[in-house]
């Protein structure tokens, strides 16, 4: 939130109005599917759920469709993560977290000096193994499970450092202040999610039988 002016102000406001506004968009998303779509048909179809609502409602040359749109919608999100990572990765070499040839490379915007490609570089490093190593056949849900599981064990350490700072300097100013039952919520969600893949799936059968391998593999995770 560097590039933000009034980042405390706006947050505030962009957040739980954000929040409200894709919880809102997602019900009704729903409600949609329901009403172009029984619950048998949904089970029953081997499709996505928004296939079988684009099939149902507008055809299926518009079921085809729908793959530009999911592709795009990737797209969009590829682009969102791969600026925020660039610019992260930039701000831990500049704390100086060690990283290889230097911080000084790291934490620079060479070669524009506009825009940081050595944090880039660090980002599609690991990017290019996880898509490359996995079969074609389980590459899709073998990223999205590898790719969420750091995640929750960023966030484990997040809630676990605000419950910390809350214990030990009740009276540090502080902006903005989050309700400490949700912060607990939050931080139980994490510990569940960071433990849920290690457990078998009831039928036996899970979205890649190469999750679990990463996953047990500590590096692999962390990477």
């Amino acid at each position: 939130l560097n590039n933000v002016r009034n980042p405390v102000r706006t947050f505030k406001i962009a957040g739980p109005l954000g929040l409200g506004i894709c919880t809102l968009l997602y019900i009704l998303a729903d409600v949609a599917y329901f009403a172009a779509a029984t619950k048998t048909e949904i089970e029953d179809s081997g499709v996505t759920v928004a296939a079988l609502f684009f099939k149902n409602v507008f055809g299926t040359t518009a079921e085809g469709a729908l793959s530009l749109f999911v592709a795009l919608n990737v797209l969009g999100n590829v682009i969102t993560v791969t600026f925020a990572a660039a610019r992260l990765n930039q701000e831990l070499a500049k704390e100086g977290i060690p990283l290889p040839l230097g911080n000084k490379f790291w934490a620079s915007n060479w070669p524009t000096g506009k825009s940081p490609l050595p944090g880039l570089t660090v980002h599609l490093i690991p990017s290019v193994i996880v898509i490359l190593a996995p079969p074609m056949s389980v590459a899709y849900p073998f990223i999205l499970d590898v790719e969420g599981y750091p995640m929750q064990i960023i966030n484990f350490f997040i809630v676990v450092g605000l419950l910390y700072l809350r214990w030990k300097k009740p009276h540090l100013e502080r902006p903005f202040k989050v309700w400490w039952p949700l912060a607990v919520f939050y931080l139980a969600a994490a510990v569940f999610l960071m433990i849920a893949p290690f457990l078998p799936p009831t039928n036996g059968v899970g979205d890649s039988p190469h999750t679990e391998l990463a996953l047990r593999n500590g590096p692999t995770a962390v990477l």
